[in-house]
């Protein structure tokens, strides 16, 4: 059965949604990349779940429908800089909508108000400060630096929640690694900026699959909160590398504590798993 599974998601959470992204990325200019990326994650959610009912009647099918909300602002070069109070509100803003249509089982039949929105704010304060920790930093190689963290968060984020117990969670987030993994690909190759225009997509789709496996699947906190911080560890730790050293040594380094940080995040969630034989 996990063979089945493994094979599931290596072909339609993995190599569709990235083989979409990569051309789209390829035939698009690059301020049309938020279009691009929403094409890959809609390809590889299709070919996961089909197609998403609109009103949802389930808490992930709002995430489709959210990338095409956030693609659609990023067209719209809302969140070109991120150095403006209209960055900040506007990220605010989203995470709030998102978490909201994400959570709205527990606004529904756990939480009274009171208590939805004291939990709202804090996930989304929590989110804003993971994503601070992308965007306080003049780094050298900055475009493929981020990417390569946000990849390597997304695909941490899908080992963590499947061994959790949610094998969709799972493969949603590896979709969007995906989607990533060809964005990264196209920045190395063409020197495209491909996070310029689409940062808060993938903030918002991030934060929104690990508030999900918090609330949903019961992830360990502590694993959670190894993964809101890796962008901290990984690029405010490498401004260490001397400025005299090539890049290589810069993405090196950033790769290197990204992936310590997010092993120890995954072996913390499989120490606490269910068995193995559990059936999903």
């Amino acid at each position: 059965m996990e063979v089945e599974i493994l094979e599931i998601t290596a072909l339609y959470a993995v190599l569709v949604p990235g083989t979409v992204t990569g051309v789209a990325l390829l035939l698009f200019p690059k301020r049309l990349s938020p279009l691009a990326i929403a094409f890959g994650y809609w390809a590889g959610y299709y070919a996961i779940q089909g197609w998403p009912q609109f009103p949802p009647v389930e808490s992930t099918q709002w995430l489709p429908w959210i990338v095409v909300a956030m693609a659609l602002l990023g067209l719209a070069r809302l969140s070109q800089s991120q150095n403006t109070w209209r960055y900040w509100l506007l990220a605010l803003l989203s995470l709030a909508a998102a978490h909201y249509l994400l959570l709205l089982p527990a606004f529904e039949y756990s939480w009274g108000l009171a208590e939805g929105l004291g939990w709202l704010s804090v996930l989304v304060a929590a989110s804003l400060l993971f994503w601070a920790g992308f965007t306080f930093n003049s780094d050298r190689a900055r475009p493929a630096a981020v990417a390569s963290v946000l990849l390597i968060v997304a695909g941490g984020t899908a080992i963590i929640v499947g061994v959790s117990g949610s094998v969709i969670l799972s493969q949603l987030a590896a979709v969007q690694a995906s989607t990533l993994g060809a964005g990264l690909i196209i920045t190395l190759w063409r020197g495209k900026a491909i996070l310029k225009f689409s940062e808060l997509l993938h903030l918002v789709l991030l934060s929104g699959l690990i508030v999900s496996s918090w609330y949903f699947v019961e992830v360990p906190a502590v694993s959670l909160a190894i993964l809101m911080t890796v962008p901290w560890l990984s690029l405010r730790g490498s401004r260490l590398v001397p400025k005299g050293w090539p890049a290589w040594a810069y993405m090196l380094t950033v790769i290197t504590v990204s992936l310590v940080a997010v092993s120890m995040a995954c072996y913390m969630a499989v120490i606490s798993s269910p068995p193995l034989d559990v059936e999903f």
